[in-house]
């Protein structure tokens, strides 16, 4: 069928049942089809329809208006329900494809008994001709390609998050009065040297259209602004991927412009230290002019000198709740998205007007310059603040449809008495007050248990006339999970009974692994002196654990090669079951408690650990590479490395020619090591790997 078909008349429908019955009436007289038709401009064939049924039917008894519903098969409250139960979904971030609304609309059809084509039935899903004619009576629907949303934003962005930040905003803005010019917010983004392209005019048709960058991956410059509420901004801070800073590397960036150089090019927490200098030098802020500073909780962003700098100058520290920036952070919600494109511009005209040459870190500052002044005007930044709902304040800024997408792992609240029972009916609480006490069981019977013999009898009735019982696999909260069936009067399934919105399973609580945050005031004294005191413990775990040397064994000498030998004549240094002396060079007499192992959480396929054998006589230590996640039987795969000692590079790591692979028990993994680096420039030296840090404890 052709969904697009053109009429090639306009007189579809326009028939009134005056008319129709005037033109039945003069055919009954004796005059033609034709001639009635032409007369009156009436359709002969639909003329020679009703013609027909009036001489079997009498004109009386017969409908002289078009019933277009025949082919119907869901009513219109359905395909309310229907389009109801798709918003929802997408708006729970679940959305469902077209082929997935086909399939729950044939068994939403079939749950419901309805009159389905058999091309439905032998395909199992509703047709594309139903599917677009859907679409078409319901404008509110459209095929939208959704944006990836990672699971702890959909999470985290709910009503309770948001309204432990509302409630520190307010309670700062009232205890400081702060006003627009005083209320800033600070956040990093990345520019890189390979831009995305813009739309560009090209053949109609074309499979590809391509468009020339740098290379096929960038080098990322880590970019920190701050703006406030009455539309300015703090001139940018550029972290270069370098170790030492150049002049050069900000020519042409808009005015003021600081940059400082880090290896990693990432924002650090003396990057931070520097950066927060240069605020107080822009904003002039002090105990007497104080300002409120937003940010998100990342832990390059909280440090004691951190904290005491923003005492000492009054800037009040607000944190975010974690994963909510996407939805709280005005720079996030209407000022980086205009930087991104008019740089990605930028970065495009700048390579038509140096054609074959790639851009580097030191051409991102100029790109910049021509993109910054153009995407933080006063009416972005403004707007930013306005639908963050933090100036003017508005806690009331997200309907409830925002927060839906939480509705997966939203729990119900613990009852702080769960023995106390729900309040009922006045009437039939009356009735349950008034039961006798059950001596038998020592329990006061409930209201269910009073009425359960009268609701059985009315369900009886209702079944008897046509009613149903509805099964869900949602489980009701308070429930031990099992699918829960109740009692339907009227027959009638809707979609959420046919499809089940998905609800994620109660997680099972950690007692490891990285401590969940929140929105925090950083800097009042009760939080501060929290902060300082976590820092401090972990920096005097850290040193302690650095400064305890075990005490090892004597290890038996080794033949170490001359300057002139090559490092791949170096003695290897793993334990092998023919040189039982040599394996106790591996022992070691550090005391197990001094040693935690990581969390299952942090532990990820591709990460290096030390792992540890243990024997009668003896305890040897081993390094290898996470091949395989732990599995529910704490078994870990790991294939294992060799080390070596060499005279100029010292302890290092290869893999052997023959893989060493094994299945380690989550409890004989003794450290997580950082990612191992390489001496790189031949084929051999790429394979040998050195990590900074010092195991010499464990060999």
């Amino acid at each position: 069928m052709v969904r697009n078909r053109k009429r090639k008349t306009d007189n579809h429908g326009q028939t009134s049942a005056d008319l129709m019955k005037r033109a039945v009436i003069m055919v009954g007289e004796g005059k033609s089809i034709r001639e009635v038709a032409t007369a009156l401009s009436i359709s002969k064939s639909t003329l020679q329809r009703y013609v027909t049924i009036s001489k079997k039917k009498g004109l009386h008894d017969m409908s002289l208006t078009p019933n277009y519903n025949n082919n119907q098969i869901f009513s219109d409250p359905d395909e309310n329900e229907l389009e109801n139960y798709l918003l929802t979904a997408s708006k729970h971030h679940h959305g469902l494809t077209t082929t997935e609304t086909r399939q729950l609309a044939f068994q939403y059809a079939k749950k419901n008994k309805k009159h389905i084509p058999s091309q439905w039935e032998t395909n199992a899903r509703a047709g594309e001709d139903w599917f677009y004619g859907f679409m078409a009576r319901h404008p509110l629907l459209s095929i939208r390609k959704p944006e990836a949303t990672s699971m702890s934003r959909a999470t985290s962005f709910n009503k309770k998050n948001v309204g432990d930040f509302f409630d520190n905003l307010e309670n700062v803005m009232l205890r400081y009065q702060f006003e627009p010019q005083s209320i800033y917010n600070c956040d990093e983004t990345g520019l890189t040297t390979v831009h995305k392209p813009p739309t560009v005019v090209a053949c109609k048709g074309a499979k590809q259209v391509g468009q020339v960058t740098s290379a096929e991956r960038g080098t990322l410059v880590t970019m920190n602004v701050a703006v406030n509420a009455q539309g300015n901004s703090i001139p940018p801070f550029l972290i270069f991927p370098r170790v030492h800073y150049k002049d050069f590397m900000i020519k042409n960036a808009p005015p003021g412009t600081v940059g400082v150089a880090h290896n990693s090019g990432w924002m650090t927490t003396e990057n931070f230290e520097i950066w927060l200098d240069h605020f107080i030098k822009h904003r002039r802020c002090s105990l007497e002019n104080p300002v409120l500073l937003l940010m998100d909780n990342h832990d390059s962003h909280i440090s004691i000198n951190i904290l005491d700098m923003a005492k000492a100058n009054g800037i009040t520290l607000l944190t975010f709740p974690p994963h909510c920036s996407h939805k709280l952070q005005p720079l996030d919600r209407t000022v980086y998205g205009p930087l991104k494109r008019y740089y990605n511009a930028a970065c495009n005209s700048w390579q038509m007007n140096n054609p074959g040459k790639p851009m580097t870190i030191y051409d991102i500052s100029e790109n910049l310059g021509q993109a910054f002044p153009k995407a933080f005007v006063p009416e972005n930044i403004i707007a930013g603040f306005r639908v963050a709902g933090i100036c003017p304040f508005n806690r009331n800024i997200f309907h409830d449809d925002e927060f839906l997408s939480s509705f997966v792992t939203d729990t119900l609240p613990v009852e702080s008495n769960p023995a106390e029972p729900i309040p009922a009916e006045p009437m039939l609480q009356e009735i349950g007050r008034n039961e006798p006490e059950d001596h038998r069981n020592g329990k006061t019977p409930g209201v269910i248990d009073v009425l359960q013999p009268a609701l059985e009898q009315t369900e009886c009735i209702a079944l008897s006339e046509g009613g149903s019982r509805e099964t869900s696999d949602v489980s009701q909260p308070g429930t031990s999970g099992e699918p829960s069936t109740r009692f339907n009067p009227t027959g009638h399934f809707s979609p959420e009974v046919v499809r089940p919105y998905p609800k994620a399973a109660a997680r099972k609580g950690t007692t490891g692994g990285r401590k969940k945050g929140k929105t925090l005031i950083l800097t009042d004294t009760p939080v501060k002196q929290n902060i300082v005191e976590e820092i401090r413990l972990r920096e005097a775990k850290k040193s302690k654990r650095s400064n305890n040397e075990p005490k090892r064994k004597k290890v038996k000498k080794t033949n170490v090669p001359s300057d002139s030998e090559e490092d791949d004549d170096s003695i290897p240094l793993s334990a092998t079951d023919d040189d039982d002396d040599f394996e106790e060079s591996f022992e070691s007499d550090l005391d197990e408690e001094e040693t935690q192992a990581p969390c299952k959480d942090d532990l990820k396929t591709g990460d290096y650990i030390l792992v540890k054998y243990t024997t009668k006589k003896k305890c040897c230590n081993f390094v290898g590479v996470i091949l395989d996640e732990i599995n529910d039987d704490d078994i870990v795969t790991v294939k294992f490395l060799t080390r070596q000692m060499t005279k100029k590079m010292g302890a290092m790591f290869i893999f052997p020619e023959k893989d060493d692979i094994d299945e380690v028990g989550f409890e004989n993994v003794v450290l997580k090591l950082p990612k191992p680096t390489t001496a790189g420039g031949t084929k051999r030296t790429v394979k040998q790997f050195f990590f900074d840090v010092n195991l010499d404890q464990y060999f």
